[in-house]
């Protein structure tokens, strides 16, 4: 589970472009990492290592996040969408926070 965790957290890491990142995007994208630790459960329609190519333009859930909230009292939940590159429009990842363990809309 941490060595899949650890696959993620990197491959999000290398989908920014490092010389147009800010100062805020860093912040949060550390803020992400940060609460991506506690991690207690992992969901979502995995495509087993094929490439998203369908539908172009369109986002779609790549996976469901149940995080512990700080002093593990209570569940919160990131939706991780991607959005399908179309020609001049790169994909996209987007995270929706649900307040509680909750289910995730198809597409935000």
């Amino acid at each position: 589970m941490k060595i899949l965790m650890m696959i993620i957290l990197f491959s999000l890491v290398g989908c920014v472009n490092s010389e147009k990142i800010t100062i805020k995007e860093e912040n949060l994208e550390n803020k992400i990492m940060e609460e991506w630790i506690y991690t207690s459960k992992i969901d979502g329609p995995f495509n087993e290592g094929k490439i998203i190519e369908k539908p172009v333009g369109f986002e779609q859930l790549v996976m469901k996040l149940v995080l512990l909230e700080v002093g593990g009292a209570s569940f919160k939940t990131h939706c991780v969408y991607y959005k399908v590159p179309y020609k001049k429009i790169l994909g996209i990842l987007k995270i929706q926070e649900l307040k509680s363990e909750g289910k995730c809309p198809e597409t935000s």
